[in-house]
């Protein structure tokens, strides 16, 4: 999870920024939810460390992260982001000493989304990129308003990204909930990355 506020304090941890990612290991759901949290990911070891660094989304994919932040990010060694890119984090390790490096993923200004910030994502083992922006942009063909997730077939990743656009999901309208920005997505069970294999949802870790 992250956080939107510059930094807050969690119980029986510590301070967290919104440059960082906290996993929170579940003990019990309900009422009464119970667990700890524990550093996943440190940005600042990596070079997230402005205000326009804010991670905004961030999914899995492989052994590494896509996020994407509020504004501009510069990240070591020349790579320069936006808000509506997705960037790749080929990690070394996670937790409190994170390390590994940086790549262009998405770049949205090449697929018609310049105008928006790319809020949410979640990357499709069919290797489709799902995503929802801040705004209602014209996407190809497609009108999509923030409470509608997007899905990008590729053609290329990276530097000169590619995609033809689909519709993914029609929204919020059957949950009454139209017209609300998505500020989150997922789609299935995640299996996160870890330094010994991968995190899966019961958060036990498995090769």
């Amino acid at each position: 999870m992250c956080i939107r506020d510059s930094k807050q304090t969690l119980p029986f941890f510590g301070t967290v920024v919104a440059q960082d990612l906290v996993l929170f290991t579940v003990e019990s759901y309900g009422e009464n939810t119970n667990g700890f949290f524990s550093r996943y990911f440190d940005g600042s070891d990596v070079g997230l460390t402005k205000g326009s660094e804010t991670i905004d989304g961030v999914t899995a994919l492989g052994s590494g992260l896509l996020l994407s932040t509020t504004g501009k990010a510069a990240l070591p060694p020349a790579l320069v982001a936006a808000d509506e890119d997705a960037l790749y984090f080929d990690a070394g390790s996670y937790g409190t000493t994170t390390t590994g490096t940086w790549s262009m993923f998405f770049d949205g200004s090449d697929v018609g989304a310049g105008r928006g910030d790319l809020k949410s994502l979640h990357y499709s083992p069919a290797d489709y990129l799902l995503a929802n922006f801040d705004r209602t942009l014209t996407l190809g063909n497609l009108t999509r308003t923030p409470d509608r997730v997007a899905a990008c077939d590729p053609g290329t990743w990276g530097t000169n990204t590619d995609c033809t656009w689909g519709v993914a999901h029609q929204g919020l309208y059957d949950m009454d909930l139209a017209g609300a920005i998505l500020d989150g997505y997922d789609e299935g069970s995640h299996w996160w990355p870890v330094d010994n294999g991968v995190l899966a949802p019961d958060s036990s870790p498995v090769k």
